[in-house]
């Protein structure tokens, strides 16, 4: 985040790589992003699913820088000005965070880490608002930002990590394509549109889904309820429901001991469903 850079690493072959020097030597590429004159502060990343461009959430200056990831470099996404390698411009007092892009490469979803707003950026080379803001979708429940966003692997919902207290909540957003609304014709199918929510412990962090697009993981920075899980029984968008979440608690002994798992932040779930990795920041009064 202080360096205002996006680092490539090359793993196609890390192993011969580190036995034969060190791991330093993975390093492709470290690239600029954002503008030389101001602190941008990059936050996360999102390629696209054909491995050509990587789009990174510039949390300080409020806008999205853009990055080629054949030539290694930062694009200018407006080529009018000159002298200058322009970002893509988020709406006025953005805060963005996490991102998600859509499984068809249609569309980024970037979160804004301070107010209850998901920003949809066209990101199809072909379309008519190429690297635009098309929408804004609203979520007024989210009083302190949004945490975490992201995709079900079939590409039909975004989970959306509200954080709050003394409850957070998961948000649910339809972005299936096949519910996208014909011109002019009603949204009936509530397409990019909040569908459902649920209600979940304090401080809500990271979110992911099952690669069945049906179960939910997440964590929250209550070490009682640190770690959650949760179904879908009804997908359809007009009829969307979830199950009672189930928690886990990253209690391992003594509070004061040096082996919990405390304060979850993100969470990721193998592809057969076995195992959970949670990632955790340790209490401050600890030193390892």
């Amino acid at each position: 985040e202080s360096g205002d850079s996006l680092s490539v690493l090359n793993t196609s072959s890390t192993e011969s790589v580190i036995q034969g020097s060190n791991s330093s030597d993975l390093l492709t590429a470290k690239i600029p992003v954002g503008t030389p004159d101001a602190v941008d502060k990059p936050v996360e990343v999102a390629a696209t699913h054909n491995g050509t461009r990587a789009y990174v959430p510039l949390a300080q200056s409020g806008r999205v820088a853009l990055v080629d990831l054949m030539t290694l470099r930062q694009v200018d996404t407006n080529p009018l000005t000159t002298g200058e390698i322009d970002p893509i411009d988020l709406p006025a007092n953005a805060a963005p965070g996490a991102i998600a892009i859509h499984p068809t490469d249609k569309y980024a979803y970037i979160a804004d880490s301070n107010s209850g707003a998901v920003y949809v950026l066209d990101i199809d080379p072909l379309s008519d608002a190429y690297n635009q803001v098309t929408q804004t979708i609203s979520l007024p429940s989210a009083t302190s930002g949004v945490a975490g966003i992201e995709l079900s692997p079939d590409g039909r919902k975004l989970f959306v990590a509200a954080p709050g207290f003394p409850n957070s909540q998961i948000i649910v957003i339809n972005v299936d394509l096949a519910d996208r609304p014909i011109e002019e014709s009603a949204n009936t199918r509530l397409w990019h549109e909040p569908i459902g929510s649920l209600s979940v412990p304090a401080w809500v962090q990271g979110i992911t889904v099952g690669e069945n697009s049906q179960q939910i993981a997440f964590t929250t920075l209550s070490d009682f309820y640190g770690f959650g899980a949760v179904e879908i029984t009804n997908d359809d968008p007009l009829g969307f429901a979830m199950s009672t979440p189930k928690y886990a608690s990253l209690g391992l002994g003594s509070f004061a001991d040096y082996f919990d798992i405390n304060r979850a932040v993100d969470v990721e779930v193998m592809a057969n469903g076995d195992y959970a990795f949670v990632a955790a920041i340790i209490n401050s009064s600890q030193t390892n």
